[in-house]
């Protein structure tokens, strides 16, 4: 035999020969209610930290029979007792249970340092207990069993099958005549942006909540749990109320459990039906709009909040309760650990407990949701932090968020992996997976990524958009779709009647003015005014002169040489245009130009004179390659080209500006190209495909992840 399973052998040996430490005189046994296979279950009762703890059938009977003895000698006794065979392992099982919890009187092998060591270990440092009691902490206020006791039996009544029988038909007369009145009850949102309205929300909200708590708490006096106290938790520095129910757990009947668990949600669905019942009947006024706050917000809090699995409220207590699975999340994550090792490693260990094939699906599945969710709320939470600080406290909470509860159960995980890099090693699972692990890391690290896509439009050299100056009707229509025009050539005819007026009115003014500056001989008021006349008349003239030159502009001349191309297809006469509508365009016939608009992040992969292929939106076009011929030493957040405007459906988000101008919502650097192919006098949109400066995933990633941190922490 090797000497290392000789080893082995001593020190079990040598473990069951040491004394087991004496149980705690003040702890209570009770029996528990059954698990959803039959099976009975017990509980411990810690009466120190007001603790209950669940054990099986088997390990009750090994506890009621403890004695300070050794492992071997009670596995033997109990299995002459119970007539069933017991291990010394599965009794020293038993005893780092006990002590872990501190159930026990001694420490194992009377080590006067075992529980100063345990009590050590459980100790947070001062930056974990700030982290987490500013995360989560609650307040006692009220020890609520003396009022329970005085007041439920005029409480009782309200949870009676006839009760329950009048919120229901108040629920569907209430909804009957809702939906006869459904923009009625909808226009009633309205009421509720402004400071009387919020002060109305909160003020519902806190009485409702109140009455949730107070649901839980009769219902559990109902069946006979105290209720210890009742106060308010601060989650992420948002007050929440809460009721102690820990004694629910020495109630033997599953449902007696559950009608406590959603107590609550009767209270607030009970309180949604009068609500809305009473809504239908009450005159407008203060008491009508709480009754739709009550009405609405007790529907939205208790389906998509109380009800959620996922967080500890009342729908995880309900799905453990009506599951039968005490510690619900500890368990199921456990399953998901096993599961996710055997699945990548395929160690062969046995699962965490013994669950049939169906519970174990359902439980690992839980858990795999429960994380999923886990993981955006903590995302939710490091975002909410950020923004209720200044930026660079706001940055470093954030990052200790992400750290403290993502990155942190996940390197714990893969320390567990470490200690088991032995079995690791020897399976042929874990080859599988290292070559996949392997290609995963060798696509974000190696710098493969050299393709740079560029949003572009590519013409047959201008390409000038037209749009008309001022407001205006159309009063002739001169061009037609792919006609040829030279400079200066008339496009549209317009007519302003207000232009007309003022041109009118000036001229009369004009006249006017001249006639007063003849007579100034006759006329001593005119006299003694004469220069104010004559500057007046300067003036005028200069109006006149300015409403001239709009009138030219009625007429709608082509900027440039080219094709008429894009042409509104809504354009006929009569028609009033505005100067933000675009009219058309002319594509001028020199040369082919491409402009693209690259982000800052590609920048630095790009420099004159490399190619690249332009990509037409339309694939029934050609490709043509491309030659990058400039690069613009700075950003804009103008876009001059309608056909890459996501406002005409092009990839680029923009708004409009005044101006005729669209403004981009992230700042880009333009790239002028050259074609080596003609695309004629029509523009095409497409992509331009350019090959930059190789980089990996990870150092784009890190780079991002990088220029955000600075950018809000305002370094």
């Amino acid at each position: 035999m090797a000497s290392a399973e000789l080893r082995l052998i001593g020190v079990m040996m040598e473990n069951s020969a040491q004394t087991l430490p004496a149980l705690r005189q003040d702890l209570r046994l009770r029996q528990g209610a059954p698990s959803l296979s039959g099976h009975a279950t017990w509980l411990i009762y810690d009466p120190v930290r007001h603790r209950y703890y669940s054990v099986s059938e088997r390990v009750y009977q090994v506890i009621s029979l403890w004695t300070e003895t050794t492992a071997q000698e009670l596995a033997i006794y109990a299995g002459d007792t119970l007539d069933t065979h017991f291990g010394a392992e599965e009794i020293r099982d038993i005893e780092f249970f006990l002590h872990s919890n501190n159930l026990t009187d001694t420490p194992p092998n009377n080590d006067p340092f075992s529980y100063a060591r345990q009590s050590e270990a459980a100790k947070r440092n001062l930056f974990s207990t700030a982290l987490h009691n500013y995360l989560f902490f609650k307040i006692p206020v009220w020890r609520p069993e003396t009022f329970l006791k005085a007041s439920y039996p005029y409480v009782r009544p309200l949870f009676s099958s006839k009760a329950i029988y009048t919120y229901l038909v108040a629920l569907f007369i209430g909804l009957y005549f809702v939906s006869r009145q459904w923009d009625e009850f909808l226009s009633t949102f309205i009421h509720f942006f402004t400071f009387d309205g919020v002060v109305l929300y909160v003020l519902s909200l806190i009485f409702i909540k109140t009455l949730h708590e107070m649901g839980h708490a009769y219902m559990a006096h109902r069946y006979g749990v105290r209720v210890n106290t009742m106060g308010v938790a601060f989650l992420v520095m948002l007050p929440v109320l809460y009721t102690d129910v820990t004694d629910a757990w020495s109630l033997k009947s599953r449902k007696e459990k559950l009608m406590i668990d959603g107590a609550g949600l009767f209270v607030e669905l009970a309180i949604a039906a009068i609500a809305t019942f009473l809504w239908v009947f009450l005159p407008d006024g203060p008491l009508r709009s709480a009754a739709f706050l009550l009405a609405t917000t007790s529907w939205i809090l208790s389906l998509f909040i109380n009800l959620n699995p996922f967080m500890r409220f009342d729908g995880y207590y309900i799905l453990a309760d009506a599951w039968g699975m005490p510690n619900l999340q500890p368990r199921a994550f456990a399953q998901m650990r096993w599961w996710i090792r055997e699945k990548l490693f395929g160690l062969g260990k046995p699962s965490p407990e013994s669950f049939s094939i169906n519970n174990r699906r359902l439980l690992i599945a839980y858990a795999l949701g429960t994380s999923v969710y886990r993981f955006f709320l903590f995302i939710g939470i490091a975002l909410l932090v950020y923004h209720m600080f200044f930026k660079l406290l706001g940055v470093a909470l954030f990052s200790v968020e992400i750290m403290f509860f993502i990155l942190l159960p996940i390197w714990r995980e893969l320390k567990e992996w470490w200690k088991l890099k032995a079995e690791i090693s020897r399976t042929r699972r874990t080859v599988f997976t290292a070559t996949v692990t392997a290609m995963m890391v060798a696509i974000m690290i190696i710098p493969w990524n050299s393709q740079v896509r560029v949003p572009a439009v590519m013409s047959g050299g201008t390409d000038i958009t037209v749009f008309a100056k001022n407001p205006a009707q159309i009063i002739e229509l001169t061009v037609r779709e792919g006609m040829i025009v030279k400079k200066g050539d008339v496009l549209l005819k317009l007519a302003s009647p207000i232009l007309d007026e003022n041109l009118t009115n000036t001229v009369r003014k004009v006249e006017l003015l001249k006639a007063r500056i003849a007579r100034v001989a006759g006329d001593r008021s005119d006299l003694s005014n004469l220069q104010i006349l004559a500057r007046q008349l300067d003036t005028e003239k200069e109006r006149y002169e300015g409403l001239r030159r709009e009138g030219d502009q009625l007429q709608i001349r082509a900027p440039a040489d080219g094709q008429v191309k894009d042409i509104d297809p809504n354009l006929h006469v009569g028609r009033w245009i505005n100067h933000t509508k675009p009219l058309l365009s002319i594509i001028g016939s020199q040369i082919t130009v491409v402009k693209g608009y690259v982000k800052e992040e590609h920048l630095w992969r790009l420099s004159k004179g490399q190619s690249g292929l332009f990509v037409p939106d339309n694939p029934l076009l050609q490709k043509s390659r491309v030659s990058l011929d400039a690069l613009a030493p700075t950003g804009t957040s103008t876009l001059d080209s309608l056909y890459l405007s996501s406002i005409y459906g092009g990839p680029i988000a923009t708004n409009p500006e005044e101006g005729n101008r669209l403004s981009m919502t992230e700042g880009r650097y333009l790239l002028k190209l050259s074609s080596e192919n003609r695309s004629g006098n029509t523009a095409l949109r497409g992509v331009v495909l350019l090959e930059g400066k190789a980089e990996s995933y990870l150092k784009a990633m890190w780079r991002q992840v990088t220029k955000v941190l600075i950018r809000e922490s305002s370094l």
